[in-house]
């Protein structure tokens, strides 16, 4: 499956797995742990080894990874909760408490997996650090790993006032706006956008027809 990635952020990404949430019925991509994997590999969420280690401990163990599965599908409506929660309004609502603590679950569980270590120095000859991995064996809900932490900067980075939810008919995904005057109304102009215009200038021409006969 080729998942599309228009959110502008990792955590946004993860919630667009999924939409038609309003009216429904719900259009599920997450339909199996493989495409968790998939879509974490396409985001290049993970290194590029581990996908495939995760793929081979799924068949191994295939109870865990239906659970992993659950419980990513479960951390991704929280997300879609807080954030669509922001995108309502110009003022930051209170978020869902259940949410916030099943998103804290996850990133005090991704965080126990990090170390900060030292990297090469930069160019003028000062140290640098960075956030490490442990290889993390084949555990099979390291997919949400990055998730959590990238949702959790994405909320204390203040950032949440350009979170937008797409104007299209029972669309659902989110996105950042990232416009000078922060006009997007849309996931993809080429997707919800056209279909709004077409039905749009559909019912223009059929009123103007009403009004000619």
């Amino acid at each position: 499956m080729k998942f599309e990635f228009v959110g502008g952020q990792l955590a946004l990404d993860f919630v667009n797995t999924a939409s038609r949430r309003d009216v429904g019925p719900l259009n599920e991509r997450l339909k199996t742990y493989g495409d968790l994997v998939q879509w974490a590999a396409q985001a290049k969420a993970l290194p590029d080894t581990v996908p495939g280690n995760l793929e081979k401990a799924a068949v191994a163990h295939p109870a865990t990874a239906e659970r992993a599965l659950n419980e990513a599908r479960e951390l991704r409506e929280s997300l879609y909760r807080i954030f669509r929660a922001f995108a309502a309004g110009p003022e930051a609502p209170s978020a869902p408490q259940d949410d916030m603590d099943r998103l804290n679950v996850m990133f005090r569980r991704a965080n126990s997996h990090r170390t900060l270590c030292c990297g090469s120095p930069n160019t003028v000859g000062a140290p640098t650090f960075d956030w490490k991995w442990d290889d993390g064996g084949a555990e099979l809900d390291r997919v949400l790993w990055p998730v959590a932490l990238a949702a959790a900067d994405l909320l204390t980075a203040g950032d949440w006032q350009r979170i937008k939810e797409c104007g299209g008919d029972n669309c659902n995904w989110l996105f950042m706006d990232q416009s000078k005057n922060r006009s997007r109304r849309w996931c993809t102009m080429e997707d919800c956008g056209s279909k709004v215009k077409s039905k749009r200038h559909y019912h223009r021409q059929k009123e103007t027809a009403h009004v000619a006969d």
